[in-house]
């Protein structure tokens, strides 16, 4: 990311280290600060650059630098500690200067150029609008960078913030649905995001699924969602479909396969056996609900009970207040608790 060099050579003047800091155009930058942190130890300084973006040290104790300057599309220096500094040496050699005893070094530091291309999102070759596009960096030196997610316009396109050019990790929000698509080049000129065409029809044996929380993946791609079953989950590609889906504390797992020519697979999911437990409270009261292998905080809205499928078992329900009442569910029984009756 940084570019280097001139490492070597024996320059005149007292200084174990000199340099400059320059960027995308060759300019000089100045007033920037300048990180030299020890791979191996927890030693860690900073300098500042000169008017002409010069830099220089009289004295560097020998051994493993990084030297980064501070640049808003890397995390802070500073918080580049322990392990981290050893994986980011090892990633990225080009960033490490090891100095040795006596050496005089000389280092040019250059700022990569950053790109702004357009993003077009489609789906079955149309334009998908509203979709919130949100870019990663495969690169480890990058990716505790999020950026908020940009959002398309009627033309399904948008044009990208000034960024590091790399391979990146897309993930796509449209209609409820969170679509993860793998990693894409960007380099600078335009390029579009191809949603798959396919989908999958979930449904449940013999009962309906409130708020499920789905995942389908395949081929790559991730999927994610809450819907009520049965529903259909658009953006598949074609393959091996691995689903997984949550309804409170219930978990079911299927697989199928959706060919190429298929317009849609369906999967019938068997729910395990369970019971309703349903908790009336304040508006806007907190309960939790504990279990031998299951807790959960959850607030009442809107007036309306707190509705949960659980596997058959014992639990305990408890209020704000403290008020613990115990509950026992069977299967195919819906048990409701009341926490804001008085006690008798």
């Amino acid at each position: 990311m940084l570019l280097l060099v001139g490492t070597g050579g024996v320059l005149a003047g007292p200084h174990a280290i000199t340099g400059r800091l320059l960027d995308a155009d060759g300019k000089p930058l100045a007033k920037r600060r300048i990180f030299f942190l020890r791979v191996d130890r927890r030693t860690s300084f900073d300098i500042e650059t000169e008017k002409d973006g010069t830099f220089w040290l009289d004295k560097l104790e020998p051994g493993p630098w990084l030297i980064l300057p501070v640049d808003e599309h890397l995390p802070w220096p500073e918080r580049i500690r322990g392990s981290a500094r050893v994986a980011w040496a090892r990633a990225h050699p080009e960033d490490v200067v090891v100095a040795k005893a006596g050496e005089r070094r000389h280092i040019v530091l250059q700022l990569p150029r950053l790109v702004r291309p357009r993003v077009t999102v489609l789906h079955r070759k149309k334009p998908e609008a509203k979709a919130q596009i949100a870019l990663v960096s495969s690169d480890p030196r990058l990716s505790s960078r999020r950026r908020p997610p940009y959002l398309t316009d009627a033309k399904g396109q948008v044009i990208l913030k000034p960024m590091r050019p790399g391979r990146y990790r897309v993930t796509v929000t449209t209609r409820g649905w969170i679509v993860g698509l793998g990693e894409v080049d960007v380099t600078g000129p335009p390029f579009q995001i191809l949603l798959p065409t396919q989908s999958v029809k979930l449904r449940c044996a013999k009962s309906a699924a409130p708020n499920a929380y789905i995942q389908l993946s395949t081929g790559g791609v991730r999927i994610r969602g809450r819907r009520m079953l049965p529903t259909e989950v658009p953006f598949v590609p074609p393959g091996e479909i691995e689903v997984f889906l949550a309804v409170g504390a219930l978990r079911m797992t299927s697989a199928a396969i959706l060919g190429p020519g298929m317009p849609h697979a369906t999967v019938t999911l068997k729910m395990p056996p369970h019971g309703r437990l349903k908790v009336h409270a304040a508006d806007g009261q907190p309960v939790e609900i504990r279990g031998q292998l299951f807790r959960s905080r959850q607030f009442v809205r809107a007036g309306r009970p707190v509705d949960i499928m659980l596997p058959p078992g014992d639990y305990t329900v408890v209020g704000r207040n403290g008020k613990a009442i115990g509950a026992k569910l069977t299967d195919g029984d819906v048990t409701d608790v009341n926490l804001t009756a008085p006690k008798r």
